[in-house]
């Protein structure tokens, strides 16, 4: 009778390649594809908060028309409120057991406990920059969500109080349309707002909605577009499916991973310094003390806030059919 693997199966060493493969999906895209719309990088040092002065005078009450001879008015004034965000800390801290290192030490990874802590660093900061990605995303802690809102307070001033305050929102109950993205778009170039429209964000439901609305997803066939494109000395090619470099009145459209499958955003006054994120703790490593039979505990940490400096040149369109 051979021998065969299965009789000497306790005399077969395991052999385990050391290349990992990660199928999570960290989701840093937010603050990168902000940055490619005009958003600033800034660092700050010192207080709790980032503030910032707001003039929310309304109109132009101050000056006047006036002829010769008239007397002098009394005099006008600016209104000024200060606006105030908390910073929002995010850290993870690492670990590994003494016994870990012992169990590992010698086997199947060349760098030993070394190797374990130094892969434990490397995906915590994934962790940590996917959870920093999708807060930032949100309606609490300073994210875009409540960043461009038409109610609700945000960085310490009350929408209710100050209308200035409040950015475009309409909620279309229904299908994406063009004309609810050039009514937004409008929304913030009009003579009440004076925005520069910057870019687009949504969902990648919504980009594949926005294409089918003269795509070849569309259901109308008037309204159905196929490209044909011929390269030279080859036959002409069929692509059924969309470019992703898709614009809307010259605007970029940027897909974003995690976010609300029912609205869209639209950024306004990047260039002219409406949106910064700002860092009062760059990504920092922390020696931590043992308590335990543990090799070493380091904790990673960064504090810092996404600023929209003006919510009034932004503007978002809600419940968009998924």
């Amino acid at each position: 009778m051979p021998a065969t693997t299965t009789t000497a199966s306790t005399l077969i060493k395991p052999v385990v390649d050391d290349t990992p493969t990660v199928v999570k999906f960290t989701n840093r895209q937010l603050l990168a594809v902000l940055k490619a719309a005009g958003m600033r990088d800034m660092q700050a040092s010192g207080d709790s908060n980032f503030r910032w002065k707001v003039n929310r005078a309304a109109g132009n009450t101050s000056a006047e028309v006036y002829s010769e001879g008239q007397g002098l008015p009394t005099s006008g004034n600016q209104t000024w409120v200060e606006a105030a965000l908390a910073w929002v800390y995010h850290r993870v801290v690492v670990q590994i057991t003494g016994h870990l290192a012992d169990a590992i030490g010698s086997h199947y990874l060349s760098d030993g406990a070394l190797g374990i802590l130094a892969g434990e660093l490397q995906y915590g900061i994934d962790d940590l920059t996917d959870l920093m990605n999708n807060t930032f995303l949100g309606s609490t802690n300073n994210g875009l969500d409540i960043a461009i809102d038409s109610a609700g307070t945000y960085a310490g001033q009350a929408r209710a109080t100050i209308t200035d305050w409040q950015s475009s929102e309409t909620d279309i109950a229904g299908v994406l349309t063009v004309a609810s993205l050039t009514a937004m778009y409008e929304a913030i170039v009009d003579n009440d707002r004076g925005g520069q429209p910057s870019a687009l964000l949504m969902p990648w439901n919504q980009v594949t909605n926005y294409a089918a609305l003269a795509g070849v997803e569309n259901g109308t066939a008037a309204a159905r577009l196929v490209r044909y494109i011929a390269q030279p000395g080859k036959a002409p090619s069929i692509d059924v499916g969309f470019d992703p470099g898709l614009t809307f009145m010259g605007l970029p459209i940027f897909g974003v991973h995690d976010m609300t499958d029912t609205t869209i955003y639209l950024i306004g006054d990047a260039a002219r310094g409406a949106w910064e994120f700002v860092n009062i703790r760059p990504i920092t490593q922390k020696i931590l003390s043992l308590n335990d039979d543990s090799e070493a505990r380091i904790q990673v940490s960064t504090g810092g806030t996404l600023v929209c400096r003006n919510p009034r040149t932004q503007a978002k369109i809600t419940t968009v059919t998924a």
